[in-house]
Parts: C-alpha cells; structure tokens; sequence
C-alpha cells in the first residue's frame, strides 16, 4: 500500500501524529496515537501490509500483529488501537495474611521472610506462564505475518486477459506498465472506459469515465475501494469511509439502503442492475438474462452464497459462488473459448474476476 494513501487518512484521526525518523525497514510509517489513559505506536509495514501496535503494560512494550491489511483496517486501527489485555497480576496473587494456618511459635518476622518467597514464587510462576502466553501469541503473530508474506507473494502472479478497442486499449497499457508491484483489487468496464483500484488506495482511469464518477474519485478524501461501470452513464462506487456514490435510476437508491453492498452489476437496459449483498443474498431490477435467472433459482430454490456477479450490455454475465464455482453465459464464442481455458484443471488457472463492456468481444478478466 502506497504512503500517500496511508498519511491521507491519518490526517483526520484524532490525535495521531506522525514520527519521523530513519528505521532499518524501508517504506515503514510510524504514528503515534495519543489517547488517554493508554497511548498507543503504531508502526505500519506498507510492503507487508502489516501494522504493529504497541502499548506498555506493566512497565513492558507488547506489540500486537495485525497483517494483511487492506486501508480500511489501517483506518480502524488508526482510529482505534487495539488492546492488550493481560491478567492482573495483583488479583491472582495468593492471600497470605491468614496467620492462623501458620505456627503460633513463628516470630513476625519469620511469617513476612515466608510471606515474601510464597509471594516471589507465585509472581514467577504466573509471570513465566504469562509469559509463555505471550511468548506463543507473538509466535503465531510472526508465522501469520509469515503467511501473509506469501500470500502476498502469491497475489503478485496475477495476470489480466482483456480485449477493448484500441484506443482504451492503449490507456490500459500504459496504466499497467507503471505498476510493478501495486495489488489490483477491483476494475470496472463498460467497454468504452475503464477504471482500476489498487490495494494501496490508488486509482487510475481511462480518458472517458463519466465526469460525474471522475469529479467524486478525484474530490472525495477517502480512496475507493469498489467501482463498478455500466452502459449509459451508470456508475457505482465504495470509498474506504464508507460513503457510497452511483448515478442510474431512482430504482436504485432503495436497494443500497437494505444492506451492505458487495458488488453491482449494470445490464442492457437503463432500468436492468443486480446488487449483491455482503452476505450472498442478491436483489434485482428489471430484466435478467434468462440463463441468470435459472441460475440463482437453481431447482427451485434461490442461490443465496453469491461472491459476485457481472452483467454485459449484451446479455453477457458470470457469476461465481463462495464456494469458488463459476458460471457464464450470452458470450461469443471467443470469450466463451476463454473462459473454458480458465476452467480447463490442467492449465490450474483460477478465474477471480471478469467484467464486460458494451460491445462484443470486450472485457477484462483477472486470474491466477
């Protein structure tokens, strides 16, 4: 994830101030959040997408992992840092101050010189299982940022199929020819614009989105984090904060207020879109395709596991479940031949996403 995006959204948190200073990792930011009672460092790993909290505790720095993270969990991290919680010492110490189990030939100082071993032995004890307590979480924390690395690893072998006319064609070049590292997260078509997100919070755009959408990615503070096109003028985007823009029919505004919003997809005419929630389920207005429709009533019962759907502006869509299956229809047959080199096991490609444009023959797909 990119810096600029990162200093972007801690200017708006409460409190947080950046520490500037060389670290033997590059491309680290480093904040410190100065909330009451417990301020919190905050060191974020913008390669590794990995931020590490620390606080003090007991007089010690903990440090707690949170990796993998997209902008939106740096936000809330920034925002909010999460605590370390330990067991407190002083409620589990023993109660030592009963005598009367204790031999009444004991001189006081005899009882305090065994109260303070009984107490120096349980304070050790506790501290070494405390300790291996911590020791494992932050065991784990490393092996999962470990995993994290190579997941990220494995994300950078993704590769784009698209076809557009060629003069999109030649904007699509050259936005990717910059990006060497950048995790592409959405992009949207309607054939004759394209717009990509990275996971860094950056956009780029062809020459020809629709100015309503181009003004609000530009203007609005918070970076997008979903975009979705259609024919028409139609648009859909998510920023990182939450707030939500589109521009189509009315008949929209109603579906956007019912849950959260995974992904829209526009379809022929002005009045067809599908909206699929975060929790699989899915609402539509107007017209589906008919192979669609049969698909998300599937043996008479409505498919409600849906990970996302895309529509073209010539009956074409795709649709894959959570369960990582995929289904397309109303394509030509040289997409058609795409998609089943996709889904070919042998060649062990994996479809992530794929959008159409209005004009046959044109979409981009992402793969691994």
């Amino acid at each position: 994830m990119e810096q600029k995006a990162i200093r972007k959204i801690a200017n708006h948190v409460p409190n947080c101030r950046e520490l500037k200073y060389k670290t033997d990792v590059p491309n680290t930011l480093t904040y410190l959040i100065a909330s009451n009672p417990s301020p919190a460092r905050v060191d974020i790993y913008c390669d590794t997408c990995t931020a590490v909290t620390q606080r003090i505790y007991d007089g010690q720095i903990r440090s707690i992992f949170n990796t993998n993270c997209s902008l939106k969990e740096i936000e809330r991290i920034l925002y909010s840092p999460p605590e370390l919680s330990l067991m407190n010492l002083d409620k589990l110490q023993h109660d030592t101050n009963n005598s009367d189990t204790r031999s009444k030939s004991r001189d006081k100082y005899q009882i305090e010189e065994k109260k303070s071993d009984e107490n120096y032995r349980l304070n050790n004890e506790m501290m070494l299982s405390i300790g291996e307590t911590i020791l494992a979480a932050e065991s784990e924390a490393l092996k999962k940022h470990l995993r994290t690395l190579i997941e990220t690893s494995k994300s950078a072998n993704m590769q784009f199929a698209c076809s557009f006319p060629s003069d999109i064609m030649q904007e699509v070049e050259l936005i990717f020819a910059s990006n060497h590292s950048d995790t592409l997260i959405c992009a949207a078509t309607n054939g004759k614009a394209a717009v990509f997100v990275f996971n860094s919070g950056r956009w780029e755009a062809t020459s020809n989105i629709p100015k309503g959408l181009k003004e609000k990615l530009i203007s609005h503070d918070s970076p997008p984090v979903y975009v979705s096109l259609g024919s028409k003028g139609r648009y859909y985007a998510a920023f990182l904060d939450g707030k939500k823009v589109w521009d189509g029919p009315d008949s929209m505004d109603f579906f956007f207020l019912k849950k959260p919003v995974r992904c829209v997809a526009f379809g022929r005419s002005i009045n067809d879109f599908l909206i699929v929630y975060e929790d699989g389920t899915w609402k539509y207005f107007g017209n589906l395709p008919r192979e669609l429709h049969d698909h998300l009533h599937k043996d008479g019962k409505r498919l409600n596991n849906v990970r996302f759907v895309t529509l073209g502006a010539n009956s074409e869509w795709c649709l894959r479940d959570m369960d990582g299956n995929i289904e397309w229809g109303g394509v030509t047959d040289f997409v058609s031949e795409i998609f089943e080199r996709m889904a070919d096991t042998d060649k062990d490609l994996n479809l992530i996403y794929v959008d159409y444009g209005c004009a046959n023959d044109t979409y981009f797909m992402i793969y691994q």
